[in-house]
């Protein structure tokens, strides 16, 4: 193994890509995800020319230098590696003293990502930064041990093993060995899942961990055993890839496509079924608060035209999440139906503070009930299946005086979904609900219909959106409200007007029942009764009831189902993904996790 594969990071995406990114620095620009930047006088770094922190952030750890290095390394343009040592050259000769640098050069996450730049060329490269990587450690350590159970704190840590068996410091090593040893089984549970609560983060932790397996490796040290939960994580996150190979817009999670990661479900997912191997289950339910299903793996049609839904449930909002419980987003007839408004930036300003919010999400909320609890559970009170279908039932309180129970249904060989939610103040006073779904950005018309909306979606067959909403006062659709609501991010600092659908109801006590249903040249026909709904697409007709004792939406003529006793308790269920692929598949799973 050569030296830069020991000490340096491998960027993500081909060596062409590093190859071009590397042609255009030496063009003079830099360009670090928001935008072309001159930098053929030299690089400024006081500048800010696009007013967000992000920019200082990815300036400042000099991560983008591991193109440079990886191609120095694995072509022979060794001048590459030589550019490289003279950027870090240039940011020290700026801001070696802290009190005079610029703004962010040395924050704590900021100087432990860069620290790991500065060792790669030192080890690798032949860079003389010694010294100033001696003063990284000294800011980074008493930081790195207190830091609390995130991203953040791993990345430090990482740093300070990184450093220490650099530099063969075997006290700093033993330090961030023993406090990894108690942060990373709360980072990272069994399922391979992490507590950021949103997926970009869970395949960052991914990679933070691997990087630690292999780092672990290069320095003769005994692996920690809580490393091989990462193993979990692309299964995960293959259930968590829409069918067009995006993530779920969980938390912060950003729209881009998807890195995939070599021979593992995650990969199978991102490269239509051509590599790796798809996960044994087409449902899954993980202890930390999610619900992913789909109508296959690509082997009756193709994987992008697989129907799929993500569900949201579990314990409150903490780190990268947002106030998204019993939110969900679905996914038919090869493209997006219901969206989530997405994560535009990290900066502190309205948008940022819509994106979290409740309203940000397709779930209900409350008016003039006190303040919405972040932190309430969220629990997964039942949940069945049967041919081509799965049901599930969510119950809370997210405010004080409400308590919400939604009920789900999510058909696949014509696929529709069906919502029920069943809302009461406790005190019985009435109160203004309003249920809210976020549709995509690209929808091209819309227009009321009897009972609801119809939305036209971008498609080859010009398919409508049809949305049938019963027990509401009122429904209207709006976008760009108040200059944050109705919007849809498409990446960092990029968002787009988005319609969203209200549903109002003013009582102490309301059920709202909404039937969602994508057609191209037939006619949906929904019919809501009290407890039955009746859905007729051409010669397809069924009807879904409300089962009292389960509290669940299934099928009039379905006997084939299953169904699980139902859940009671403060905790959120353990139901692995495993069990899920013995009930779905008749046969057990090869692998635990796999599903």
């Amino acid at each position: 193994m050569s030296d830069h594969c020991r000490w340096c990071i491998t960027p993500q995406g081909s060596l062409a890509g590093s190859i071009k990114r590397v042609e255009r620095f030496r063009s003079g620009i830099l360009h670090l995800g928001f935008g072309p930047v001159d930098v053929s006088g030299g690089i400024d770094w006081s500048t800010d020319p696009f007013d967000t922190r992000m920019w200082k952030f990815r300036l400042h750890n000099l991560q983008w230098l591991y193109d440079l290095y990886r191609v120095a390394a694995e072509t022979d343009d060794a001048a590459a590696g030589v550019e490289a040592n003279a950027v870090i050259e240039d940011w020290i000769s700026h801001n070696r003293d802290p009190s005079t640098a610029a703004d962010m050069a040395w924050e704590n996450h900021v100087t432990a990502l860069r620290a790991r730049v500065i060792v790669c060329s030192v080890m690798a490269f032949g860079g003389p930064f010694h010294e100033i990587l001696l003063d990284h450690a000294k800011v980074i350590a008493p930081v790195a041990i207190a830091e609390p159970a995130w991203n953040h704190g791993t990345d430090q840590l990482l740093t300070l093993l990184t450093i220490g068996c650099a530099v063969g410091d075997d006290g700093l090593t033993r330090k961030a060995l023993d406090r990894l040893s108690e942060t990373l089984p709360e980072i990272i549970d069994e399922q391979g899942v992490s507590n950021e609560q949103a997926p970009t983060y869970d395949y960052y932790v991914w990679s933070q961990l691997d990087e630690m397996a292999r780092l672990m490796a290069t320095c003769g040290l005994e692996e920690l055993p809580v490393l091989e939960r990462r193993l979990q994580t692309p299964v995960f996150l293959a259930h968590a890839t829409r069918p067009d190979g995006r993530w779920a817009h969980i938390g912060d999670t950003t729209p881009n496509r998807v890195y995939p990661i070599a021979g593992t479900p995650l990969e199978y997912a991102l490269s239509d079924g051509k590599e790796g191997s798809p996960p044994e289950a087409s449902v899954a339910i993980y202890d930390r608060g999610y619900v992913f299903g789909r109508s296959g793996w690509g082997r009756e049609r193709d994987l992008s035209q697989e129907s799929w839904y993500s569900i949201r449930f579990g314990s409150g909002r903490q780190l990268h999440g947002h106030r998204d419980h019993t939110s969900f987003e679905w996914y038919a007839k090869g493209r997006p139906m219901i969206v989530e408004a997405g994560f535009g930036g990290y900066d502190e300003n309205e948008f940022r503070k819509y994106d979290r919010s409740e309203f940000a999400h397709n779930q209900v909320v409350a008016a003039d009930t006190g303040d919405y609890d972040a932190n309430a559970l969220t629990t997964l009170a039942n949940h069945g299946w049967g041919s081509g279908w799965e049901s599930y039932l969510l119950r809370d309180r997210p405010y004080r005086t409400i308590e919400r129970t939604r009920a789900m249904f999510f058909a696949h060989n014509e696929p529709f979904m069906m919502i029920r939610d069943d809302l009461e103040s406790i005190p019985g006073n009435d109160v203004a609900f309003t249920s809210l779904l976020h549709l995509p950005a690209d929808v091209s018309e819309t227009r009321p219909a009897d009972g609801g909306y119809i939305f036209g979606v971008p498609s080859e067959d010009d398919l409508q959106l049809h949305v049938v909403i019963h027990g509401a006062d009122g429904i209207e659709v709006f976008q760009e409200w108040q200059g944050t609501g109705g919007w849809v991010a498409d990446g960092l600092l990029k968002r787009s007007p988005a319609p969203v659908l209200a549903a109002r109801v003013n009582a102490s006590r309301a059920s709202i029942t909404t039937v969602l249903v994508p057609v191209s040249q037939e006619t949906a026909q929904v019919e809501i009764g009290h407890e039955t709904i009746r859905l007729a697409i051409g010669d397809f007709v069924t009807e879904v009831r409300h089962d009292l004792p389960s509290g669940l939406l299934r099928p009039l003529d379905d006997e084939g189902s299953a169904w699980l006793p139902t859940l009671t308790g403060s905790q959120p269920p353990v139901t692995k993904p495993r069990r899920w692929a013995r009930w779905l598949t008749g046969r057990k799973a090869s692998e635990p996790g796999d599903g």
